[in-house]
């Protein structure tokens, strides 16, 4: 089945089953994806710039609105509200769309260039990409990877086996109640990294950071490797590199995001070159040498591990702080 909103169109509402998977490519508006165990449906209504196509064809829905270069003068929006079963599979890729979803537990995939990101409720394997927009995601369960370039990632909650964080300048704070066997990193490059633990984690974890400061708890059983004295001559050396390369992340998160108000395509291509930027910046540059400050450490009997790593930010770990839902 193939539909068609058009711009001043009194939208669309339709009854969807079976449905086993939705991709959604728009450009500005808003997106609401919520499970329910009722039948699915989706509502678009307030289109202006450019049609919206859909497809519905063996149980894979489709949704697509033209980008900015198609449309004219007037930038392309619609909202869209949709629910699926929860174990479906989910894409989303906007360029400045904002995005709520809720109450999913299959895999999905989130990615904008400056849309903010919001989650509740998500489990299975959940994949969060953007540029500058920011992400906050409340109660995810199961394997979580988010990558960002100057966007700020807020993490609460949540029952994580496996948690996977990289910004180039993008500030992380993460609320965490590691399981037993969970493995959790967080990587920027200038970004500063704060981790909330519940009193009675038992974490293992190692912070890293080139130039900025790592404050652990002062319970936690800690070992630290401090700058050998050979590796204080390339300290100045080190130092410039790393305000160059925080210096050209800069600007290449406001290149992406100019570059998204006019090319629809990089709400998809622009966010994949996230992927692997932040992390592959960070743990390339942080061994310079030995310069910088390693610290690792012990909370409980260390059933979880936690790995942090910063170039020039700064890194926290704070234990027993309470663990609040995202605003």
């Amino acid at each position: 089945m193939d539909y068609i909103v058009e711009p001043g169109s009194d939208g669309l509402l339709l009854d969807l089953e079976p449905l086993d998977e939705a991709e959604l490519r728009l450009v500005g508006g808003e997106v609401s994806l919520a499970g329910t165990s009722s039948p699915a449906r989706l509502e678009i209504d307030g289109v202006t710039g450019a049609p919206v196509t859909v497809w519905l064809d063996d149980g894979v829905l489709t949704v697509e609105q033209p980008g900015p270069l198609s449309s004219g003068l007037v930038r392309p929006r619609a909202t869209v509200a949709l629910t699926v079963p929860p174990a479906a599979r989910a894409t989303v890729r906007t360029e400045s769309a904002a995005l709520v979803a809720a109450g999913l537990a299959g895999e999905m995939s989130f990615s904008t260039v400056s849309g903010e990101l919001t989650g509740t409720c998500l489990s299975g394997d959940v994949r969060a990409r953007t540029v500058s927009g920011e992400v906050a995601l409340d109660g995810v369960a199961g394997r979580l990877r988010t990558d960002s370039v100057s966007g700020h990632v807020t993490i609460v909650g949540g029952l994580l086996q496996e948690l996977a964080v990289g910004t180039v300048t993008g500030e992380v704070v993460a609320d965490l109640d590691p399981r037993p066997g969970a493995r959790c990193s967080c990587r920027t490059t200038s970004g500063p990294v704060t981790v909330r633990l519940p009193a009675d984690a038992s974490v293992e974890f190692e912070a890293e950071s080139l130039s900025g400061h790592v404050d652990v708890p002062e319970q936690a059983e800690t070992s630290e490797d401090r700058t050998p004295p050979w590796g204080k001559a390339w300290s100045g050396t080190a130092q410039a590199w790393a305000e160059t390369a925080q210096a050209w992340a800069g600007r290449a998160g406001e290149w992406a995001g100019r570059a998204g108000e006019w090319v629809d395509t990089l709400a998809g291509a622009g966010a994949r070159l996230l992927g692997d930027a932040p992390s592959t910046w960070a743990s390339g540059c942080l061994p310079l040498g030995g310069v910088g400050r390693v610290v690792r450490g012990r909370l409980g009997h260390g059933d979880a591990t936690l790995r942090l790593a910063s170039l020039v930010g700064n890194i926290s770990v704070v234990s027993g702080a309470p663990v609040e839902a995202v605003a």
